[in-house]
């Protein structure tokens, strides 16, 4: 469990690395703090069943899904 968790925290930064991006700087020009992107990723990176409940995390990771599918 804890592999595939890891592994797909490692693939938005693996592909935001692959266009020349890193989370931190992807984070500050979306206007959100870091520390909460990387939080958010870690709570529902791997989750395909739901999505977060509101607020910032909801936000980050539509943005993030929307930015590496397209």
């Amino acid at each position: 469990m804890k592999t595939s968790e890891n592994q797909k925290d490692m693939d938005f930064k693996e592909r935001l690395r692959k266009r020349g991006d890193s989370l931190r700087a992807w984070s500050l020009r979306n206007g959100f703090a870091p520390r909460t992107v990387y939080v958010t990723i870690k709570r529902w990176g791997s989750r395909t069943d739901r999505q977060p409940h509101g607020g910032f995390g909801r936000q980050i990771m539509a943005l993030l899904r929307k930015e590496m599918a397209g």
